[in-house]
């Protein structure tokens, strides 16, 4: 039982610690270490990988002081077990963790064993080297937990201002969207009281239609007018540009001609298969399907729909004529009315 318990746990730290090739560890797994747990970890220790050791000892920085003094025989067993390891650096790891659990502390009085001494004399260089280049960063007192805000400045002095190198764009909340909208809407009453200030007289009356020249704004149409090169290309060759007011699809007879073309092609895709050689090939045989008879259809049909819209549009009412006698007198008029009536 205790071999498979051994192989359990050897299992699941190389699970945790083994996977990644960063050397160095998080807190994780201290929340799933145990007194029962350590002690499995010390019988198993001499047949784990050296990734897995150097974690597992670092871990040990992320055990709180509380469980530091609950599980001190444990650790400094692991830890025996640790310095007697063939490998240099978990050896000089553990050497340096030895005094750790009791006094929460690091162990300098490293042993004098030839190959472990210069690995910890070169780790403590570089730790003072990082430490030189951040002097200008100073520690608070400890009673600075206990200190308000005016206190703390009185004690340490006013923090120096961050430096920005961006501004992050927030979201904005909704006391800024709320005004946003109010002031949208009182911009809009305003308006609408000026525009009602000027007398506004009724007027029904109709139309003629709009010639295919106009490029006046129609109503749903773009408020910016739109220029294409090919326009500009054929005034330079002194032809004249006639395009269809929007909407108006129905008076162009290349529509007619491309609906039949797209009709045949839907009704006879997929015969030969769906590839570029097939679909092609039908395409052109759907133009090919256009003759100068449907052409003609096309072109007839579109201006029948001309002249009914012209029709339909356009109402020429008849005027009846009024005559108005300026020189008459009454009986003059009261003769004209009798010999109307008879």
């Amino acid at each position: 039982m205790a071999n498979v318990r051994d192989s359990d746990t050897s299992l699941w730290l190389h699970n945790k610690l083994g996977i990644s090739n960063d050397s160095w560890t998080g807190g994780s797994i201290c929340s799933q270490l145990n007194a029962e747990v350590l002690r499995n970890i010390k019988d198993c220790f001499p047949d784990l990988q050296t990734q897995v050791k150097l974690k597992l000892l670092l871990s040990f920085f992320h055990i709180p002081r509380r469980n530091l003094e609950e599980w001190k025989l444990e650790l400094e067993q692991i830890l025996d077990v640790a310095v007697a390891d063939s490998e240099l650096w978990v050896a000089m790891l553990a050497d340096a963790l030895k005094t750790y659990p009791s006094t929460g502390s690091l162990n300098t009085e490293i042993s004098d064993v030839d190959e472990v001494r210069p690995i910890f004399t070169d780790l403590v260089t570089d730790l003072r080297k990082l430490v030189r280049k951040q002097n200008e960063h100073t520690m608070l007192p400890m009673e600075c937990h206990y200190l308000n805000k005016s206190a703390l400045i009185s004690v340490v002095g006013h923090r120096p201002e961050p430096l920005k190198h961006f501004t992050i764009k927030k979201k904005p909340k909704s006391a800024l969207l709320r005004a946003d909208l109010l002031q949208k809407s009182s911009d809009a009453a305003s308006n609408l009281n000026k525009k009602s200030c000027a007398p506004v007289i009724p007027v029904r009356s109709r139309g003629m239609p709009r010639k295919m020249t106009d490029t006046s704004k129609y109503a749903g149409a773009n408020s910016t007018a739109q220029y294409y090169v090919v326009d500009n290309l054929i005034r330079e060759h002194r032809h004249e540009v006639l395009r269809l007011p929007p909407y108006h699809c129905q008076f162009n007879p290349v529509e007619l001609v491309w609906g039949i073309c797209k009709d045949f092609f839907d009704k006879h895709i997929g015969k030969d298969g769906f590839s570029d050689e097939a679909i092609l090939a039908m395409w052109n045989k759907a133009l090919s399907q256009v003759s100068s008879s449907i052409w003609s259809n096309c072109v007839s049909h579109r201006n029948k729909l001309i002249l009914e819209t012209h029709d339909r549009e356009v109402h020429t009412e008849e005027v009846m004529p009024l005559i108005i006698s300026v020189n008459s007198d009454d009986e003059d008029s009261e003769e004209l009315d009798t010999n109307e009536e008879n």
